[in-house]
């Protein structure tokens, strides 16, 4: 029991299971809070792939389109003076809840 109590402590300090706490997400996506911090997650994956030694910081999200149950959105990364677009497509589940895909144009 113990061992599950120190698990959880670790998990809620460091960075809240895996949810980006860190990351500011400017106003512009469609996406809910839980949403958008999955999207930040894997923008992040990509950004330290492509840069792994430049901070970067989330500049701008904008919705540029949507077709059916599907909302396209840019992300725009800033990073070392670079600017950096993500393409991300959000689609609603009729189930509830939406799917995603993140890829960084380029």
């Amino acid at each position: 029991m113990r061992k599950f109590i120190l698990i959880g402590f670790i998990c809620l300090v460091f960075n809240g299971c895996g949810v980006i706490n860190t990351i500011t997400i400017p106003a512009g996506t469609s996406a809910g809070t839980i949403l958008k911090s999955d999207i930040a997650r894997f923008v992040d994956i990509q950004q330290k792939a492509y840069m792994p030694n430049c901070p970067y910081k989330i500049i701008e999200t904008k919705i540029v389109g949507k077709k059916d149950e599907v909302i396209f959105e840019e992300w725009i990364v800033e990073a070392c003076g670079k600017k950096a677009v993500y393409d991300v497509r959000i689609k609603t589940v009729s189930l509830g809840g939406s799917t995603f895909s993140v890829r960084r144009k380029e």
